[in-house]
């Protein structure tokens, strides 16, 4: 992916990080996602690399130029299934995942374009990319142990509760914090 470049500095950090004892196997940091104009959409921030995170579609790093790992994950799970031409990447952390930690750092080491003529552009505008996705989490959630497939499912309720929270406290206490503030400015412009 051509398009894709690592942030000023992330190499320098990179290599402080792998150049000490018991480095990590694989470390992951944060990705800025731009538009086709260069203008910053949102900054991907994988918190949680765990192989139910992953498998949950959570926490998802959203391209290689944000994490590095040593050779030897590919020796453990092989090389990207070149036969995936859509979420190769997503398939390989997967795998990864299952044999090592992966480790996130709070710093800003990839950039991504999010162009509209691209192979992500394209599923995004079709509505493909997340019924994509869940083939690939569906394929490994088979394979993985019951402890890990226990945790997916926690993950995904937890997130669920999230949003459901989210909804409510929205429904219910934002007519009322408009209100409080709306009689605040009253009050103090008396």
């Amino acid at each position: 992916n051509v398009d894709d470049y690592y942030s000023e500095g992330a190499l320098t950090n990179v290599l402080e990080i792998i150049n000490n004892n018991g480095a990590p196997d694989f470390i992951v940091g944060n990705c800025n996602v731009f538009d086709n104009k260069q203008k910053l959409i949102y900054i991907n921030k994988p918190l949680k690399v765990t192989p139910w995170h992953l498998l949950a579609g959570a926490y998802l790093p959203v391209n290689p130029s944000a994490y590095f790992y040593k050779k030897n994950i590919h020796d453990k799970v092989g090389m990207y299934n070149e036969n995936n031409h859509y979420n190769m990447d997503i398939e390989f952390l997967i795998q990864a995942s299952l044999v090592t930690q992966i480790n996130y750092f709070d710093k800003d080491w990839g950039n991504f374009r999010l162009l509209p003529d691209t192979k992500t552009g394209n599923d995004i505008g079709n509505g493909i990319l997340e019924v994509r996705k869940k083939k690939l989490f569906l394929k490994y959630i088979k394979k993985v142990p019951f402890n890990v497939k226990l945790m997916v499912a926690l993950t995904n309720y937890s997130f669920r509760a999230k949003k459901l929270f989210y909804k409510m406290t929205k429904f219910m206490v934002l007519p009322f914090d408009i209100v409080y503030w709306k009689i605040d400015k009253l009050i103090k412009h008396r």
